[in-house]
């Protein structure tokens, strides 16, 4: 498996929250849009992903209207991980 996901359960959770392991960047973009933030307690999830062939990770706030905004696509999450990965890496 090339990309390992955390997404926490509400912002602050101090570690609580789902871990999973993909092969493609769609199947990232699928388990985070699936578990975007309700608003119930928070309207923010952190989340980290680990790009195991890269060598590096890219952890960032998210709100569902973010993900709406800059991630609505898998091409569009695709763009934008990849370029906090290579910014990261600069």
């Amino acid at each position: 498996m090339r990309y390992q996901v955390f997404m926490e359960e509400e912002e602050g959770a101090d570690g609580a929250g789902e871990l999973a392991n993909f092969d493609h960047l769609d199947e990232v973009w699928e388990f985070i849009r699936s578990r975007l933030p309700t608003g119930v307690f928070s309207d923010r999830r952190l989340v980290w992903v680990k790009d195991r062939e890269a060598a590096g990770d890219v952890s960032f706030s998210l709100t569902a209207e973010l993900w709406a905004e800059h991630c609505e696509t898998p091409l569009a999450f695709a763009r934008c991980f990849k370029m906090f990965l290579a910014f990261k890496h600069s």
